[in-house]
């Protein structure tokens, strides 16, 4: 049960970064300020999803190989 919570934490942080990303100390109720961010094309999104993609695969092929050593 632990080790699925601690799994499933890193797609949680990554999913509510943008949502909280508007939040700041001393808010006073007011409409949020507009923030400049980069731009991402597709490029950068796509290498950003190869570099998650090989992690996983890292991961796993690494827990394999644990699990048939045992």
């Amino acid at each position: 049960m632990i080790k699925t919570a601690l799994a499933g934490l890193p797609a949680y942080l990554l999913a509510a970064a943008p949502a909280l990303a508007h939040h700041r100390v001393g808010h006073n109720g007011g409409p949020p300020r507009a923030t400049q961010v980069p731009e991402i094309d597709a490029s950068a999104g796509l290498l950003a999803l190869a570099a998650v993609g090989a992690i996983l695969l890292l991961t796993w092929e690494r827990g394999r190989r644990r699990s048939s050593q045992s």
